[in-house]
């Protein structure tokens, strides 16, 4: 990018205020995210916020319009205090340990075969694994259920602990603070809460079905936690002393409590679930879309990823495009199982639920991408890169070498030489501005709603006849929502690190693969043009450039099972010039 050397003096109060008006709209109104553009677009010049003092003005006022978005979330969530100290484990909708917090896996000890371990489930002993499995499958698989009680004893030990399992939606809003989880979600997920973590305030109306306990107990806990003694709360229920305490038998062997005090606790916990679960805006997965998994990296970090497809097919590693994650469009999903491939689709660096990278680069990129190959033993590999995706699995394909089996590269953006003279438009300008970058991307997160989504898809659709038709198909508008969503679920990290890095300029070159390439493009793609394409791969020798004339930049299924068919297919021996035809396909 072109060094500035000078302050910028000819920025112009009225511009400035500008888009500081239009931050603080945003703030209120995300749906008007374009006037931000607007703003930016009216910038005479790239600023340097070291050298300009309006570039500081923005980037003060950016700042602010972030924390007025976390106050109206806040507001709108009825978050609890974040010191709120919870004992919890939270669980992906394949039961696999997704986190911890509190003291939980201590507090677990004496119920558990093996620790609590992150990726694996939770192996309770012989005499509470059919407890916990029955609580897990009613809130699974019964919509309805908020809330599944069970009690976990040793036989060892004379331990007892009462737990709950939650669904996400009815996570208690301090939950969702202590485990860290967006206010925004897609995938399912559930939580393991064990009672008496915390102390909550007593409500008079508790409800029996939270604890299991039957329509008279629950009237005597209720009288207890309202301060009653037993023998005054029997005469206030008009029960005899002994039926009384027969009841409280029966709420200590369901709670696990031992005395008094703990099931004090244990009761006003209880109650403060059925209220505390956060209205927040979400979109549902789209049917049959797999779980994440994950790998933990070297570094530690943890890479994530989904699986579509075939089990064992021809393995196909999916790098995402844009403002996506491993969420697959259901037209790819649908051919990858039709076409007998295995569809690895994982989430870079800070995407979705991947951890971030420090150095967010091409070729750093790679080496997360090689270590996932290694680690779930991907051999002969097929590698496929979608858009912004391309570069990346271009970069991979270098790195990896023979062990790939072939590149498919669909309008792939490999990066781009900056010329100090071009006049950009649209989200584009923010290249000129990457100072702001990292503040936008977060403000556009915290943001975010599914009007916010489908308004940036009709910005990318509209220049395009086919993607405005495609956009008009209700299930694969429902897709694009979820899967941005799902992209920015946890962070706005990867996506300011990657605009940044192509705003820099950054470029990874595809002359010295010697893999089977083919590369498709469709005619009508108005974000990465055709004219692209043709001049990175018409000459180079082991490359074929196939043109989809009848499509722009979504793909539907046909266009899907062509590129996984082509995967599938064995390569020829030896490095086979492929040519550098042009192919239109009806």
């Amino acid at each position: 990018m072109t060094e500035i050397s000078q302050p910028q003096q000819n920025v112009s109060a009225t511009t400035v205020l500008s888009l500081v008006e239009a931050l603080y709209a945003y703030a209120d109104k995300p749906e008007d995210w374009n006037d931000i553009i607007s703003a930016l677009e009216a910038l005479p010049g790239p600023l340097d916020p070291q050298r300009d003092p309006a570039a500081r003005t923005i980037m003060n006022h950016a700042a602010r319009a972030a924390a007025l978005l976390d106050h109206l979330n806040d507001a709108r969530l009825g978050r609890m205090e974040e010191a709120e100290q919870w004992d919890a484990v939270l669980l992906s909708s394949e039961a696999l340990v997704r986190g911890t917090v509190g003291i939980i896996a201590e507090r677990l000890r004496p119920f558990l075969e093996t620790p609590v371990q992150a990726g694996h489930r939770l192996a309770f002993s012989k005499g509470t694994t059919n407890t916990f499995d029955n609580a897990l499958e009613s809130v699974m698989s019964v919509p309805e259920t908020r809330m599944a009680p069970f009690k976990l004893g040793s036989v060892q030990d004379p331990s007892r602990c009462f737990c709950v399992i939650l669904p996400r939606d009815d996570f208690p809003a301090g939950l969702v603070s202590a485990l860290g989880v967006s206010p925004v979600w897609t995938e399912a997920l559930f939580a393991i809460v064990l009672l008496s973590a915390k102390d909550g305030d007593a409500e008079e109306n508790f409800l029996n079905t939270n604890l299991g306990l039957t329509s008279a107990e629950s009237k005597l806990a209720a009288r207890l936690l309202q301060g009653f003694a037993i023998n005054h709360a029997a005469r206030d229920l008009g029960m005899s002393d002994p039926t009384a305490r027969w009841h409280i038998k029966n709420i200590y062997a369901k709670t696990g409590a031992q005395r008094q005090p703990e099931l004090l606790r244990l009761l006003r916990e209880a109650t403060t679930f059925p209220s505390g679960a956060p209205q927040t805006e979400t979109t549902p997965l789209p049917e049959g879309t797999p779980a994440r998994r994950f790998v933990t990296l070297p570094d530690g970090r943890r890479l994530f990823y989904r699986e579509y497809g075939v089990r064992y097919g021809t393995p196909v590693v999916y790098f995402h495009f844009g403002l996506c994650a491993s969420m697959l469009p259901p037209a790819a999903a649908l051919a990858a199982t039709k076409t007998g491939v295995r569809v690895i689709s994982f989430e870079r660096p800070g995407f979705g639920q991947s951890d971030p990278r420090a150095n967010y680069t091409f070729d750093g990129v790679a080496e997360d991408a090689e270590d996932l190959c290694r680690l779930l033993n991907l051999r002969n590999v097929g590698l496929f890169g979608d858009g912004y995706g391309g570069g990346f699995a271009v970069a991979t394909a270098l790195r990896l070498g023979t062990a790939v089996r072939r590149l498919a590269l669909h309008a792939p953006n490999l990066g781009r030489r900056i010329e100090p003279t071009s006049q950009p438009t649209g989200v584009s300008v923010f290249s000129r501005q990457l100072w702001i970058v990292p503040l936008a991307a977060e403000i556009l997160r915290k943001g975010l709603r599914n009007s916010v989504v489908r308004s940036l898809m009709s910005y990318v659709a509209e220049r395009s006849r086919k993607d405005a038709a495609r956009m008009n198909d209700r299930k694969f508008d429902d897709y694009l929502v979820s899967a941005v969503f799902d992209a920015l679920e946890k962070t706005s990290v990867g996506l300011a690190a990657e605009t940044v890095m192509f705003g820099k300029g950054l470029r990874v070159e595809a002359a010295n693969i010697k893999r089977p390439i083919s590369v498709w493009h469709g005619a009508e793609n108005s974000i990465v043009p055709l004219s692209n394409s043709i001049a990175e791969f018409t000459n180079h020798p082991f490359a074929k450039l196939n043109v989809f004339s009848d499509a722009g930049l979504f793909l539907g299924q046909r266009e899907f099972e062509e590129i996984f068919s082509w995967m599938a297919t064995a390569p020829s021996q030896g490095h086979v010039k492929i040519g550098e035809q042009i192919h239109p396909l009806a």
